[in-house]
């Protein structure tokens, strides 16, 4: 029992999770795919009002039968009129359940009050089928279907023979079951889904050993930022290396190496927003981009941060200290391209090299002209 207790806290964490942070995607899949059911859910109400009354000799449409087209109809161009709207991921489940309720409703209307003397058809397969097809939280996952479940089976007891309901009613709970039973599988499927997408979008996108950002996705972010905020772009680019990183490698091992490269990562995200772009280029070399500011003195104050947390972490880690040196570049409301800002703050970074180890230089874009080493 401890065990199994275990598996539903560690499922109900995962769960929780998955809500939280993927609630963007789901709403995008839910909005996709409720698009589609109301489509759907028109054309075969179409196809078998028509086809309907050949198949069935005598049958005629109820007014819940024909009562039903229209409603989907009226939803399916609510959706379709708000897809473009840029809705909230509560707005979408908004809808969604405006979906399961219409279909809840009319179906329990059309195996109960339209079929007082025959079993029903269609709400056992609404039960398993509904809960399915979107992404809910837990409380409205199994919710509508147990709700819609009561509210049959009273009138059910109701209007129909008590034969018949009986064995509806019975029917029913049957549904029921296999709809949580459908609703946890999918969820499953789907939370494991979207673990396995978050580890290679991870992968992709975080350099393994500091955390940090990768070469090719910190210059994307940057370029996206840029390309908000041309001509007026406002930021500051700071570009830096490991004083003797070559040595500590030869002397010392690479084991101690990745220590130092760590300790970076860790100098890097204690001294910047999680806003703010830091990434890891490759090798020693590094690089961030502060949003929104142009400030020469909190980007010195930077510099000064980093340097100062950097060794003081490596002598913790490593049992020695490590300098770094630093090249920054200021931008006021300019037109900027990436490839241009990099190769200037990087010239930056190898003009304080030349004035020797731990060193920063800080100046405005766009230079005058370009600092060689």
């Amino acid at each position: 029992m401890k065990r199994l207790a275990e598996i539903f806290q560690i499922y109900g964490e995962a769960r929780k999770q998955f809500f939280r942070k993927a609630r963007g995607q789901m709403a995008e899949d839910n909005l996709r795919t409720l698009t589609g059911a109301c489509l759907a859910t028109v054309g075969i109400l179409t196809f078998f009002l028509v086809l309907t009354p050949f198949l069935i000799q005598g049958w005629t449409p109820s007014f819940y039968h024909l009562g039903f087209w229209p409603a989907s109809v009226a939803v399916s161009g609510l959706v379709l009129f708000l897809r473009g709207k840029n809705l909230s991921s509560q707005g979408v489940t908004a809808l969604c359940v405006l979906f399961s309720v219409l279909v809840f409703t009319f179906v329990i209307l059309i195996d109960t009050a339209a079929a007082q003397h025959a079993p029903a058809s269609f709400l056992p397969v609404m039960c398993i089928a509904l809960p399915s097809i979107f992404t809910l939280p837990v409380w409205l996952a199994y919710g509508l279907p147990l709700a819609a479940a009561a509210v049959f089976a009273a009138l059910a007891a109701a209007l129909k023979d008590p034969e018949v309901a009986q064995y509806d009613i019975f029917n029913t709970l049957v549904g029921l079951l296999c709809s949580a039973v459908m609703s946890h599988l999918v969820l499953s499927l789907r939370l494991r889904d979207y673990e396995t997408r978050m580890k290679y979008k991870l992968e992709s996108t975080y350099d393994a050993l500091t955390g940090l950002y990768n070469k090719q996705s910190s210059t994307e972010a940057s370029r996206q930022y840029f390309k908000r905020h041309n001509p007026e772009t406002v930021c500051a680019m700071l570009v830096l290396d490991l004083d003797d990183f070559k040595q500590v490698n030869d002397t010392r091992g690479h084991y101690v190496g990745d220590q130092v490269l760590r300790c970076m990562g860790e100098a890097l995200s204690f001294s910047f927003r999680s806003s703010d772009i830091t990434g890891r280029f490759g090798g020693d070399e590094f690089f961030i981009l502060i949003k929104g500011t142009a400030s020469q003195t909190l980007a010195e104050r930077k510099c000064q941060m980093i340097q100062d947390t950097f060794r003081r972490l490596t002598q913790e880690e490593a049992g020695f200290p490590v300098g770094c040196s630093i090249g920054a570049l200021l931008v006021h409301k300019e037109n900027v391209r990436f490839e241009e800002l990099f190769r200037q703050a990087d010239a930056l970074l190898y003009q304080a090299k030349s004035a020797g180890k731990g060193q920063y230089l800080c100046q405005k874009y766009p230079l005058e002209e370009l600092l060689t080493p």
